[in-house]
């Protein structure tokens, strides 16, 4: 903080009203090292599967830069700098939870950070820093890896919360969905039956005008209109619900495997948390510097349910692709019921009048 801001921090306190020295901070502080530091990380910690990555985004989506006192500008500083300090990948990263193919910053456990004396130190600093004993080094070791098992645990149990139930707003939105689903299923079983029974039933005007078209006459639109709009309808609809079919299938797995499983997954764990502390115990023994493994020990999408495909499900039906489809789905619906409509009417007025209209 500018030392003028200190001075009329102290007079605020002391009861003066020094908001007018507030106006303007917040851009500021937007302008600073720390804050642009910060918004340059974010990006990569909202790929990352931990519970200090999404409060660290919170936090970041909470800031407030419009100050109306000194005392919040001080605090909103304060908050940038930690922030921005506690940003970058090696404070927030647990190597028991990333993603496949993960590209970062960091690539090894070694460039990991722990707290040892009242400072921040990685891993590989540790292993090499002859002014801790080993059993000093091995005891923050295990409290951080006790940390990360914890942290993954809380992850493992939302993903397990979120496929062994749904809220009652999920219950509500999957049970339109799946009334929306039945009555798009009887719409495209009611448009191909019914385009059978055109192409099969003798009715000797439609044929005849098929192949003699008459661009005068609605049939002879129709006769076009209705199968391309049935062809669509199905290869739209058969793609959107094999797409999401797609999407929803690891959370239906596990809803299925951890109605009698779900001891198994967290037993794996522990088993993969013994393996981590003897890695890094048997570095620190031997002074080996830790390079190219933080990826090692991840569990996230190799153990029993797929994890990351539970927890991303939401963004994958909020992507565009998927919104998409689901739209034009929608709208071809609407548009082969009105050329349905349609194309009967014409159909059976022609049949039972024996004119082609």
């Amino acid at each position: 903080m500018d030392e003028d801001k200190k001075f009329y921090l102290l007079a605020e306190i002391a009861g003066w009203n020094c908001s007018n020295y507030s106006e303007e901070y917040g851009a500021k502080i937007q302008n600073s090292s720390a804050y642009r530091t910060l918004k340059y990380n974010i990006p990569e910690a909202e790929g990352v599967f931990t519970q200090d990555a999404k409060e660290l985004i919170e936090n970041y989506n909470n800031l407030d830069f419009n100050p109306s006192t000194i005392k919040e500008c001080f605090l909103l500083e304060e908050k940038v700098n930690y922030l921005a300090l506690h940003s970058d990948p090696r404070f927030y990263i647990n190597p028991f939870s990333i993603v496949p193919n993960y590209i970062g910053s960091i690539s090894s456990l070694g460039d990991l950070a722990l707290s040892i004396n009242g400072k921040d130190i990685t891993i590989n600093e540790i292993i090499f820093d002859d002014s801790i004993t080993i059993e000093d080094k091995k005891k923050v070791v295990e409290e951080k890896v006790d940390y990360y098992l914890y942290d993954f645990e809380q992850l493992v149990s939302e993903a397990i919360g979120n496929a062994k139930s749904r809220t009652n707003q999920e219950r509500k939105t999957q049970n339109k969905f799946f009334k929306r689903t039945i009555l798009k299923f009887f719409l495209d079983i009611f448009l191909v039956t019914f385009l059978l029974f055109i192409f099969t039933f003798p009715n000797n005007l439609f044929f005849s005008n098929l192949y003699n078209n008459d661009y005068s006459k609605i049939l002879t639109y129709v006769s076009y209109i209705y199968p391309i709009m049935c062809f669509i309808t199905l290869i739209i609809d058969v793609s959107f619900y094999s797409y999401r079919a797609r999407i929803y299938e690891p959370i239906n797995y596990a809803r299925r495997f951890l109605k009698k499983n779900s001891d198994l997954l967290f037993q794996s764990l522990k088993r993969q948390k013994e393996k981590l502390l003897d890695y890094i115990f048997g570095a620190i023994q031997t002074r080996i510097e830790l390079i190219n493994d933080l990826s090692d020990f991840s569990i996230l999408s190799t153990s029993y349910v797929s994890l990351d495909k539970i927890v991303n499900i939401e963004k994958e039906v909020k992507k565009l692709k998927y919104r998409r489809l689901s739209d034009i789905s929608t709208s071809l619906s609407y548009a082969s019921l009105g050329v349905l409509i349609l194309t009967m009417a014409v159909y059976f007025i022609s049949l039972s009048i024996n004119l082609v209209i």
